[in-house]
Formats: C-alpha cells, structure tokens, sequence
C-alpha cells in the first residue's frame, strides 16, 4: 500500500503545475465573482453531464471489450 501512496504523492506533485493553471484561470474567478449568466453556467454543465456519460460508455465498453482478462476485475472494480 506504501507504493501506492507513494505514487499518488508523485502523481499530484507531477500535476501540480496543471492544477495551478486551472485554479487560475479567469473562467474559475469569473464564475466566483457572480460574472457568469446563470443560462451560460447551465449551458456549461450540460455540456459536462454530456462529456461525463459520453466518457462512462467510453470506458464501459473499453471494460466489455476486455473480457474476462487479468485486467477486467480491475475496470469493473474501479467503475463500479
């Protein structure tokens, strides 16, 4: 379990710099700030509800494809 941890520690320090851009950006102070219509930020979040369902049939049949592999219980677990 130690690895993995480890990894997870390596991972964020990795992406670090990434995150301090999205944390930065001028959408995220925008929004804060009361300066975004509530039509736009509705429209926003329906475009992510489409991107997130359109990525779970993504990995579902990435999952179904792989059969019942050494990685299949893996993927099922992860999404389940």
């Amino acid at each position: 379990m130690a690895d993995a941890r480890e990894l997870i520690v390596e991972t964020r320090a990795q992406l670090k710099a990434v995150q301090d851009k999205l944390f930065a950006h001028p959408y995220l102070s925008a929004v804060e700030e009361g300066r975004i219509a509530k039509e736009n930020l509705r429209l926003f979040a329906g475009e992510q509800y489409y991107i997130i369902n359109s990525d779970l049939r993504s990995v579902a049949l990435l999952i179904s494809r792989q059969g019942h592999g050494p990685c299949h219980r893996r993927f099922v677990d992860a999404y389940a």
